[in-house]
């Protein structure tokens, strides 16, 4: 897997000081996506199973649930280190 780095900010800190990048505060979206997909997945695995899905119809159906579980999944990290007063902060994309 191929990670590259998208951008990098070195901060002196002089005190206990916190600092936010983007925002604290968590979306919704993507854990409504996330449960919605499970539930469609437990569908068709049980269509599958009582022989009521075709095999054929059973892969494009889980392709399809897979696309839309990467599109809301992020597919990049973001990482922060402190080292003598010095702040690193990262964030890389897969």
């Amino acid at each position: 897997m191929r990670i590259a780095l998208l951008a990098s900010k070195n901060v002196f800190l002089s005190n206990d000081k916190k600092i936010n990048i983007v925002t604290s505060i968590n979306s919704i979206i993507p854990n409504l996506v996330k449960v919605l997909v499970i539930i469609f997945l437990i569908q068709i695995i049980i269509l599958f199973f009582f022989r009521k899905l075709s095999l054929n119809s059973f892969l494009k159906l889980l392709a399809i649930n897979l696309i839309l579980l990467s599109i809301v999944l992020p597919w990049w990290t973001l990482t922060a280190s402190n080292d003598d007063g010095n702040a690193n902060k990262q964030l890389k994309c897969f």
